[in-house]
């Protein structure tokens, strides 16, 4: 109820976290969106503080679990495109090939590729904003990379 020290708070944590957010989202607004986010949810959660870690990392803990939420409420984005960066040149030529082999990938599998390959997360982040063990995803973007490159194969032919 002090709003002097909610100040402060506010003051000293915000620089550090709004930088973790935007790495890790895709724009500014939505590291901002997801910072208020955050700082509510602390503030709810307070009482649960034991001290047994930092502050900051108490805040990061809950910063990663927004940023899941907000991968997690997302619709999932057909943007073949995006992903094509990391795709072999032979590959590109068949845009539309490559958009309908990707309309195909299960929605859990397309996830995690996408956020591996468009968004650029290592594959413990994505883990962490799924909710999945490393192992998992790991497995996922094998299979999702060998169910693309079936599908493609067989277009092919």
């Amino acid at each position: 109820g002090d709003n002097d020290a909610w100040d402060e708070f506010v003051n000293t944590y915000s620089p550090k976290l709004f930088a973790l957010l935007r790495y890790k989202l895709p724009t500014a607004q939505d590291a901002e969106d997801v910072l208020n986010e955050t700082f509510g949810a602390a503030v709810r959660a307070i009482q649960k503080f034991d001290g047994r870690a930092s502050l900051m990392t108490w805040l990061a803990a809950i910063a990663r679990n927004k940023i899941a939420n907000y991968y997690q409420a997302m619709p999932q984005p057909h943007e073949p495109e995006a992903m094509a960066e990391n795709i072999p040149a032979p590959v590109l030529s068949f845009s539309l090939e490559f958009r309908e082999a990707l309309d195909v990938v299960p929605a859990h599998i397309r996830q995690v590729l996408l956020l591996r390959y468009r968004q650029g997360f290592s594959v413990g982040e994505i883990a962490e904003l799924t909710g999945r063990t490393y192992k998992s995803v790991e497995s996922l973007l094998s299979r999702g990379r060998a169910l693309l490159a079936a599908l493609l194969a067989a277009d092919k032919a």
